[in-house]
C-alpha cells in the first residue's frame, strides 16, 4: 500500500495580536491524523464471511471461487492453483487459527493483494514484501498521525501469524507463483478412438436364429415367415375361392396341389423312417450297456469264488 493517496494536514501556528484577550500563549495544532481504507470487507464481504463459517471444504471452495470470480476452476490449472491457494489460506486462518470474522477477510485481503501487486504490477519478492511491510507497520501500536494503518482489526499476534503464512507460501515459493501468473499455459488436445457398441436395429432379427443353424439372410429368405398382410390384402384373400392357385413361395418353384391323404402318407412315411433309425440306435445302446453289465457281474463273481 502507497501512501501517496494520503494527504497529511499540518496544523499552522497563528500569533495573536497585541490586543489580544488575556494575552493567551499561543498553542501549536498538531498533525492531523492520516485516514486509509481498511482491509478487512474488501475481499470477503462481512455477510460471505459468516457463510463461509458454515460450510465445508468443498463448499468453502465453490464459494470462494464465486467470491473471487473464477469462471471455470475445473478446467483452468491457473485458476485452479489460485483457488486451491486461497482455501488453504481461509481454513488455516479461520478453522485451525480460529481468527474472527474480520480478521479473516483482512486476511484475505492481504494475500489477494500480494498476488495481484504481482500479477499486475510485476512486483518482485522484495518490492512485495515492502508493500506487506507498508500494511502491517502500524499493527500493534497506537494510533499515529503519521504512520497509517490499514489493520486496525490485527493484533501484533495476528500480524506475526500472517507473515508466517506468507514466508512458507508465497515468499518462499515466489518464482514459482511468478511463472503460474505471467506464463501461458500450453494446451493439451487429447484424441483417443474407441470403440462403441451400438444396439441392433429393433426390426430385425438379432441374434440369428441357433435352431435352424443357419445364417440370417438365409432364414429371412426362405424360413421366416412372411409379415402379415395390410388389411385390403386381407379381405381380399377370404373372397379367394379354393380353385384358386397358392401364390409362389420362392421364385422359379411351382406351387403343387397336395391333398390330405397324400400329406397323411407322407408324414408317415417320414415318421416310420426315423422311428426304425431311432429304434435300431436304441437296440445298439442296450446292447453295449448289457455287454457292460454282464462284464462286471463276472468280475464280481471272480472276486467272490
Amino acid at each position: 500500500m502507497s501512501r501517496s493517496g494520503s494527504r497529511t494536514k499540518l496544523g499552522s501556528s497563528k500569533k495573536k495580536g497585541k490586543g489580544s484577550k488575556n494575552n493567551e500563549p499561543e498553542e501549536d495544532e498538531g498533525p492531523a491524523e492520516i485516514t486509509v481504507p481498511q482491509l478487512e470487507w474488501m475481499i470477503l464481504s462481512e455477510e460471505a464471511t459468516k457463510e463461509l463459517a458454515e460450510l465445508e471444504v468443498e463448499e468453502v471452495s465453490n464459494k470462494l471461487a464465486r467470491v473471487l470470480s473464477m469462471s471455470r476452476p475445473e478446467e483452468d490449472l491457473r485458476e485452479a492453483a489460485l483457488l486451491d491457494y486461497f482455501v488453504s489460506g481461509y481454513w488455516f486462518a479461520a478453522r485451525e487459527e480460529g481468527l474472527s470474522d474480520v480478521q479473516v477477510s483482512a486476511f484475505i485481503t492481504i494475500l489477494h493483494t500480494l498476488l495481484d501487486n504481482l500479477k499486475s504490477k510485476q512486483l518482485s519478492l522484495e518490492e512485495n514484501i515492502l508493500a506487506f511491510k507498508e500494511m502491517v507497520a502500524a499493527v500493534g501500536n497506537p494510533p499515529s498521525p503519521v504512520v497509517p494503518n490499514p489493520l486496525k482489526c490485527f493484533t501484533m499476534e495476528t500480524g506475526l501469524f500472517t507473515l508466517r503464512y506468507l514466508k512458507s507460501s508465497l515468499f518462499q515459493h515466489y518464482s514459482l507463483f511468478h511463472y503460474l501468473l505471467s506464463e501461458e499455459q500450453e494446451e493439451e488436445i487429447i484424441i483417443q478412438n474407441l470403440i462403441v457398441n451400438v444396439p441392433p436395429d429393433p426390426t430385425t432379427l438379432c441374434p440369428p436364429p441357433l435352431e435352424e443353424a443357419v445364417t440370417l439372410d438365409l432364414y429371412q429368405r426362405c424360413i421366416s415367415p412372411p409379415p402379415p398382410p395390410p388389411p385390403e390384402e386381407q379381405a381380399d384373400e377370404e373372397d379367394v375361392t379354393d380353385n384358386s392357385e397358392v401364390p409362389e413361395v420362392s421364385e422359379g418353384v411351382r406351387q403343387m396341389k397336395v391333398s390330405a391323404e397324400e400329406l397323411k402318407l407322407v408324414m408317415e412315411d417320414i415318421a416310420k423312417m426315423k422311428l426304425t433309425s431311432y429304434k435300431e440306435e436304441m437296440s445298439q445302446k442296450l446292447k453295449r450297456k448289457e455287454e457292460v453289465m454282464l462284464t462286471r457281474l463276472s468280475k464280481l463273481e471272480n472276486k467272490l469264488t
